[in-house]
């Protein structure tokens, strides 16, 4: 039964965590109490996991076939993930150029020349691809994939023109980042500064309404000229 494979997968998944130094009760706590060094390919998995494992077990929900092999496919990942990354710690890596990138301070990061630029991509980076369903398996749009592809070499490259990483190959570099990325926006929230997504939603507000004065005063002049007008030939 479906059921059971949920049950099982998802345990291993909190076992696996736990040998990854999680702490926490289920897989909501684990995950976020080590998102910081976790990819964000496994963490939007791990939230759709915890999401229809809650579904299934607690609100005696039914999932649909291409939910039931989507979550044995990114459950299968994440274990896999898992599995691998607790046997070299980040921390322990041999390259001391790595380590080096691991340690900086919060306020360093946030305030670094490259971290608008690069923090902006990983935000893009982070957005879900659009799925259509076909013959009842989700699969994902091939052009959505090369836009994430070259938001990556984007990232990459000016990772590498800023020189947070020097001498690492892309794949290596993509944890790296996003965890130099998630300290710097760490510290952001902890201290209320703004991150591209808030910076670029108040930058909207604020030219909504300065676009809209010249507007309203254009409007009231209409107004006071029409009353004055009106005023005058009922006189």
């Amino acid at each position: 039964m479906m059921i059971e494979k949920i049950v099982l997968l998802s345990a291993e998944i909190e076992k696996q965590l736990k040998e990854n130094g999680a702490t926490g009760a289920g897989l909501k706590e684990l995950r976020e109490s080590i998102s910081y060094k976790l990819p964000s390919d496994v963490i939007t998995n791990l939230k759709f996991i915890t999401h229809l494992r809650n579904q299934v077990i607690h609100e005696g929900y039914s999932c649909k076939d291409y939910e039931a092999q989507r979550f044995i496919l990114q459950s299968t990942q994440v274990i896999e993930y898992l599995k691998k990354s607790s046997k070299v710690s980040f921390e322990d890596d041999s390259s001391s150029r790595i380590k080096e990138f691991y340690d900086p301070s919060w306020h360093e990061i946030y305030y670094h020349e490259g971290f608008a630029d690069i923090q902006k991509i990983t935000y893009q980076l982070s957005l879900p691809i659009p799925n259509s369903p076909a013959a009842g398996v989700e699969r994902n749009s091939v052009n959505a994939f090369l836009e994430r592809d070259k938001l990556e070499d984007a990232r990459y490259e000016l990772a590498a023109k800023y020189k947070i990483i020097e001498g690492i190959g892309k794949h290596k570099a993509k944890d790296i980042i996003e965890i130099w990325v998630r300290k710097g926006v760490a510290y952001a929230r902890k201290n209320n500064l703004p991150l591209y997504k808030r910076e670029l939603l108040r930058k909207q507000k604020e030219l909504t309404k300065a676009d809209l004065l010249p507007v309203l005063g254009v409007a009231g002049l209409v107004g006071v000229g029409y009353w004055l007008k009106k005023k005058f030939l009922d006189w």
